[in-house]
C-alpha cells in the first residue's frame, strides 16, 4: 500500500502475519508507525519517473503524492523487483486476515487480477466518470473519445476496479501494460 501526504492512515493488521508475505507501505509521512507493517519512507527522488516528471514540469509540484502513488501502483516491478507477485491495496482498503492463501489461490489463474468495478460500465464510461469528478476536463475527455490509439471496440469488457490489484508484476506483459497505464496517466 502507499500512503503520501496526511489524507490516509495506515490500517492496522488484526492478525499475525507470516514469513510468505511482506506487508509494505511506502510513504514520505514520518508518522506512519507500525510493528506489523514494513514501513519504506521515500521522496520524489526514488521515483524515476514522478521525479523526472516534476523536474520538467514543477506546476504538477501540488500533484506530487498522486504522482509517486500511481507510480507505485502502475509500476511495481521497478520497486518490488525481488518479488514474484504483488498485491496493490489502497490505503482505505482493511485487510482481515493473512493474504498467503488468497495469492495462492489467484495468484495461478491469471497474471493480473482486479475485481469488477462496483458501479460497473467500461473504459468509455471510467472515461466520462473521470470527467465528472473533475480528473480530466472537457478538451481531455474529447482528446479520448477521438484519439485513434484506443480500440473502443472492447466496450463489452468491464471495467476493473483498481484498488485492489493482484499481479505477476514481472512478467512481460504485465510491464508492457504498466508502462501504457502510466503514459496515459
Amino acid at each position: 500500500t502507499t500512503i503520501f501526504g496526511n489524507n490516509d492512515s495506515l490500517k492496522k493488521l488484526d492478525f499475525d502475519t507470516n514469513y510468505s508475505v511482506d506487508y509494505i507501505c511506502f510513504t514520505n509521512n514520518k508518522k506512519i508507525v507500525s510493528k506489523k507493517w514494513k514501513i519504506i519512507q521515500v521522496d520524489n527522488s526514488f521515483f524515476h519517473y514522478t521525479h523526472k516528471l516534476l523536474s520538467k514540469r514543477p506546476d504538477l509540484k501540488d500533484k506530487e503524492n498522486i504522482l509517486m502513488n500511481r507510480e507505485l501502483k502502475f509500476l511495481p516491478y521497478n520497486y518490488l523487483k525481488e518479488y514474484s507477485f504483488s498485491v496493490y491495496l489502497d490505503a482505505h482498503i482493511k485487510i482481515k486476515k493473512d493474504l498467503t492463501d488468497f495469492i495462492k489461490t489467484y495468484s495461478i489463474k491469471a497474471d493480473w487480477l482486479s475485481p469488477q468495478h462496483r458501479s460497473g460500465g467500461n473504459i468509455l464510461i471510467e472515461a466520462y466518470r473521470c470527467y465528472e469528478s473533475d480528473k480530466i476536463n472537457k478538451d481531455q475527455l474529447f482528446s479520448f473519445y477521438t484519439n485513434d490509439k484506443y480500440d473502443f471496440n472492447v466496450h463489452d469488457i468491464p471495467f476493473s476496479e483498481n484498488g485492489l490489484i493482484l499481479r505477476k508484476h514481472n512478467s512481460k506483459e504485465n510491464k508492457i501494460f504498466s508502462k501504457l497505464w502510466w503514459n496515459l496517466f
